[in-house]
């Protein structure tokens, strides 16, 4: 089985403006607003972090919010599309 991690885009240029954030692509020429929610996954992929541990985090943070994978998937590969973070497969014992 393998495992998928997210993090930042190594240079990416982004701010925190209250509880959300400023993304900036210069290649693109593009900059992106992220929510409060995409704002709290945005910190947990300061380091390599899977869907899983996200979520736990978000269990732990927001309630009622134990059943986020599908969600927490879509926002990374979105991330990932418009080049703001990088996803890397881990091999995972099986």
């Amino acid at each position: 089985m393998n495992l998928f991690l997210y993090s930042r885009t190594p240079g990416a240029i982004f701010s925190r403006v209250g509880d959300e954030y400023v993304a900036l692509d210069i290649e693109q020429g593009a900059c992106f607003g992220l929510n409060e929610t995409a704002s709290f996954v945005w910190d947990r992929i300061e380091a390599p972090a899977s869907v899983a541990e996200i979520c736990t985090s978000i269990a732990t943070e927001f309630d009622g919010a134990e059943d986020c994978e599908a969600e927490v998937t879509e926002l990374l590969e979105q991330l990932v599309a418009d080049g703001l973070a990088q996803k890397s497969e881990v091999s995972a014992a099986q």
